[in-house]
């Protein structure tokens, strides 16, 4: 076993991944080739180290064994991993959706105290904003 598969492979495991997982978000058709990579059969090419890294939450410094101590990198947002898990048409609703949310000052970083007490009632509560919005989002799954 090669140190860069010996390394994707105990990543992948501290992680909780399995080979079929890491195929899908690298691309390959089926595990054979992330088994192959991990035994030492398969070389990977230089510019899919990078995409190992990034699959497996950690460094190209860690499976390149130019350390040896594992560095995970920040977990991205939870609405990226959801994000990331859609098709395009998904990724398109999904921007739009965000888009809508950005288009409402009470969401927004700059202006988290947006709702005036004279013009309360011109605003849906929170908790009827959110049925709206799941109400729009399952008549566009709908169409």
């Amino acid at each position: 076993m090669t140190d860069i598969g010996k390394r994707i492979k105990q990543q992948r495991e501290a992680i909780g991944m399995t080979q079929v997982e890491l195929a899908q978000k690298l691309g390959y058709k089926n595990k054979s080739t992330i088994g192959k990579i991990e035994t030492g059969v398969n070389d990977i090419v230089l510019s899919k180290v990078v995409e190992f890294a990034n699959a497996l939450q950690t460094s190209v410094a860690y499976l390149m064994g130019w350390n040896d101590e594992e560095q995970p990198k920040e977990e991205p947002p939870k609405i990226m991993q959801y994000y990331e898990l859609l098709n395009d048409i998904g990724k398109h609703k999904a921007t739009e959706q965000v888009k809508i949310l950005t288009e409402v000052p009470r969401y927004l970083k700059e202006d988290s105290s947006y709702v005036n007490a004279a013009h309360a009632d011109d605003y849906m509560s929170a908790s009827e904003e959110l049925k709206q919005l799941e109400e729009d989002i399952m008549d566009d799954e709908n169409f």
